[in-house]
């Protein structure tokens, strides 16, 4: 009796018996804090971007480029947005240009220039060349297709909530490189605790 109530009472079983550290092993894993560091610096870029462009200036009339030329095609093109996919835009090229100029889904009555723009139209466009290629003004014939004052007041109205999408972006990164730093932490301690053991 003597004897195992001593077995029971030595140092080895009451040091077993204690509840050790929980190793949080399973909740961290530097690949997770690596691919927490990647989701961050990408979403940081993509904020900082839609950040530019809501601050940045719109270009005036008088800075974009002006092109005379003949229409040589108007096609209906479809791209992806962040609110949708399959977007149908409007892409300009001109006799002597080897570019298309791009006028978006969401400027004023797109679609309808494929039906008021023909081949062999004598027309003057306003573009931002070598930027985007949009299309900012459109004359046909000395008559106004589309004003500049259309165009850009569709990109402000477009652009107004890029700095609240910005700011989630930035939020969403910092959550998850902090939710791995912490986890981090969690493991340093728990590994020094088991070491000290």
């Amino acid at each position: 009796m003597d004897d195992k109530q001593q077995s029971e009472d030595s140092p080895v079983n009451t040091l077993s018996s204690k509840a050790l550290p929980e190793h949080p092993a399973a909740e961290f894993s530097f690949v997770r804090l690596i691919m927490a560091v990647i989701m961050f610096v990408m979403l940081s870029r993509a904020a900082i971007t839609l950040l530019q462009r809501y601050f940045a200036p719109l270009p005036t009339l008088q800075q974009l480029t002006l092109i005379e030329d003949r229409v040589a095609a108007v096609d209906v093109a479809l791209r992806s947005s962040r609110y949708s996919a399959n977007k149908k835009y409007i892409r300009i090229r001109l006799e002597n240009e080897f570019r298309y100029y791009t006028y978006l889904d969401w400027f004023p009555d797109t679609l309808a220039l494929k039906t008021e723009l023909q081949p062999g139209d004598r027309v003057r466009l306003w573009v931002d060349k070598d930027a985007k290629d949009w299309v900012w003004q459109i004359e046909k014939e000395q008559s106004l297709v589309r004003s500049y004052h259309e165009v850009s007041a569709a990109i402000t109205h477009n652009y107004r909530f890029n700095w609240l999408f910005a700011v989630i972006l930035l939020m969403c990164g910092a959550a998850l490189l902090i939710q791995q730093l912490l986890l981090l932490q969690k493991w340093r301690k728990s590994r020094r605790a088991h070491i000290e053991i």
